[in-house]
This record gives structure tokens, sequence and C-alpha cells, in this order.
């Protein structure tokens, strides 16, 4: 009641919703919705009688407090009582979500913020993923198919007629991603091993056919759940293969499903996602250790092109490189003033504009990587002579003034 109360109406404001709802509220049921509708509605004209018909700053605070106030009880009452709410309901929401833009000459559908004032568009999907994890997490795998149908056609019209195609990815990724959430609160206890197992063996046939695309979605969603439970098994086999004889024949089974679906799959996606997973939660060193292994039966982690190749291309020989043509020029300059003992190609990179503290990040990141790495790494290394002059020469410039480095 925070949100609705101010400090000069707290009292009436609470008794006309008293009022609203003295029958017995139930916010399950479309009616009752509707009557918390119409009592915010009365309270924001209210404030704004209030501020002599304008939309000052006071009214706009009120009416974002009033949207809040609605976005919890949509959280907790519609949705948190443990029931469904009705199909009135949902509809009702979704007309919040999607519905004819009046402010246009021509009609069409848009995506309106969660409000029961505004009419505005909304490009954010923070609100759109607010209403489809709602209803994943409450109804049905059936009433979701159905609602999901309802919302991706309406979306879809949505990005058609705005024109902007490519944010049908982006409407792709959306309902990816909330499947998945799903998903993973869904499926803690102990029979996680066997759904993720029976996941992979589905998704393996069908994933590559046409189908559907909310049922290829819902696919994807099983399979990166799947997979990341793959990843923290072979995490908890402490990355070696001595440990896999010892697997009960659930979990071998899971290993088994994953093996196939990375070595059969038509797309090269779900082995770069288990790798993906196993580096990002749990360390690259586990993905090393499983690539160098003589033992050869978690190989089929390893991405293809990197077989064979492996002693040789150990890691990028460089991982600034992510910084771009510049950092790389900035690079290459290092080198070659420490070869040459000639600092004009440096000076002159160095003399651009924005030459600032983004420059000198840059700088620093060149001379590990073109020094220090190289000395650790046993590659070429540079003559005394050369990297004295460099050093001379970085510390009467501007840059580096009064900065600590090491070179």
């Amino acid at each position: 009641m925070d949100h609705v109360c101010t400090n000069s109406n707290s009292t009436t404001n609470i008794m006309l919703l008293w009022s609203a709802l003295s029958d017995g509220p139930n916010m399950t049921e479309v009616k009752s919705l509707e009557k918390i509708e119409k009592y915010l509605k009365d309270c924001n004209q209210d404030i704004i009688t209030q501020c002599s018909g304008k939309d000052n700053e006071e009214a706009q605070d009120f009416r974002r407090r009033c949207n809040s106030f609605f976005m919890e009880v949509i959280s907790l009452l519609c949705f948190g009582t443990g029931t469904p709410p009705s199909v009135e309901v949902i509809d009702k929401l979704f007309t919040y979500i999607t519905g004819p833009d009046q402010s246009e000459r021509a009609k069409k559908v848009g995506s309106k913020k969660l409000t029961i004032f505004d009419a505005s568009m909304d490009q954010s999907p923070v609100i759109r993923s607010f209403l489809l994890q709602q209803i994943i997490a409450s109804c049905s795998d059936k009433d979701v198919q159905e609602y999901l149908s309802v919302y991706f056609t309406h979306a879809k019209e949505l990005l058609n007629t705005a024109k902007q195609p490519d944010q049908y990815i982006e409407l792709c990724i959306l309902l990816l991603h909330c499947l998945e959430d799903s998903l993973h609160q869904r499926h803690t206890g102990n029979d996680k091993t066997h759904i993720a197992t029976q996941m992979l063996t589905d998704a393996l046939q069908k994933i590559s056919m046409d189908i559907n695309i909310l049922e290829k979605i819902k696919y994807i969603a099983n399979v990166k759940f799947a997979l990341v439970c793959v990843a923290q098994l072979i995490h908890e086999m402490n990355y070696t293969t001595s440990h896999f004889k010892t697997l009960d024949e659930t979990k071998k089974r899971l290993l088994e499903a994953a093996s196939c679906i990375c070595e059969n799959s038509k797309s090269l996606w779900p082995r770069k996602f288990l790798v993906k997973q196993l580096c990002r939660c749990h360390g690259i060193d586990m993905y090393h250790a499983i690539v160098k292994s003589d033992d050869t039966s978690f190989h089929w982690v390893c991405l293809p092109e990197l077989r064979g190749d492996y002693l040789q291309i150990k890691e990028c020989n460089d991982r600034y490189i992510m910084f771009g043509e510049d950092y790389k020029e900035l690079r290459d300059a290092v080198g070659e003033t420490i070869f040459t003992e000639n600092s004009a190609i440096l000076e002159q990179m160095l003399q651009k504009e924005n030459c600032g503290w983004q420059k000198r990040i840059q700088l620093l990141l060149a001379l590990h990587r073109e020094i220090c790495l190289k000395n650790i790494k046993g590659e070429q290394v540079f003559s005394e002579k050369g990297t004295s002059f460099l050093r001379g020469y970085l510390r009467n410039h501007a840059i580096m003034k009064n900065k600590v480095y090491y070179v």
C-alpha cells in the first residue's frame, strides 16, 4: 500500500480499496483484477485533480508507483497463490502487452508497457519476459503452449508491422531464455539426470527437422538444460575419465546421450555450448585436461577444429586481440620499436586523437603481451638493448608519466 498512499490521502485511498474488494477478492479471476484496475485509475485521477489538471512530476511519480503496485498484485496474487489464473485474466494481461496503438493514424499492433495508464510503445523485453515467466511457472505444459502461441503470434505481428524483422530473432531468444529458466526451477531433484537424458534423446531427431518454431525453441531449451547437467556431472567427476567406470547407469546414460547429440547432430552448437559451459562455470583447465588426456572416453567434448592440433594450438596466442585493430596496431608498433630502436611509428600512434586512458590501457596490454608473456612462455625474447630503449622512451612520454609499469 506504500505505493498508492501519499501523505494527504492515505486513509481515503485505503478505504476506497477496502470498499472495492469488500465482497471477497480473488485475483485469479478477471472481475477482481478489473476492480484493482478501476481503483488505481480513480486514485490517479484524484492526484491529477489535486495538481490542477497538470501532468506534473508529482502526478507522474504517483502513476509510476501505481504501476509498481499493479505489478506486485499480478506477481503475488494472480500467479503467487499456487492456482493458475483464469484464461480471462491471461487475456486481460495480454492487453497490457499487445494491443492497437491508437496514437498512430493507421491502427497496428503495438507493444505496451505493463501499465493501466500509458499507451506508449515499449521496446524493452523485461515486461514481456516477466509475463511469460509467470505463465510458464504457473500453468500446465498444454496451457503454456497455447498461451505462447497466442503471444508469439501477437509479437510477430508487432515486429512485422514495425518493419523490424531483425527483432524476430530477439523474440525467439526471449522465449528460449524463459523456457530455460523454467526448466532449472522445476527440475532440481534426484530425477534431473533421468529427465536430462530423455531430453537429449528426444531432441536428437527433432531438433534438425522442419518443425514449428515454438517446438524447435522448446527442444533447444531442453538441450541447453541437459548439457548444463552434463557439464556439472563432468565437473563432479573431477574431469578425469578414471571415474567413468564407477558411475551408476543413470549417469552413464546421460553422458552417452550427450556424446550422441554432440557427434551425430547436424548442428555444431550443442558441442560448442557444452564447451562454453565447462569453461565458463568450471574453468578452462577442465577443458584442457579433457583434451590432453590419453583416454579417449571424453574426446567427443573436444571441438573438431582443435583435434589433432591441440599441442600446437593450446590457446589463443593473444587474448587481448579482442580489443580490436587499435590494440593490434599498437602491439605491433611496440615490437617494432624494440627491434629497430626507433620510436617513430609508436609515437605517431600515441599522438592520435582520443589518446587518453583507453590508449594507455591498450599500451599496457601490448607491453604485457609482447614482453612479459613472451619471457614466461619461452618465445622469442627481445634484446636487452631494445627493451631499455623502449623503457626510456615510455618513461619520458606524457601518456605514461607518473604511472607505474614494468617493462
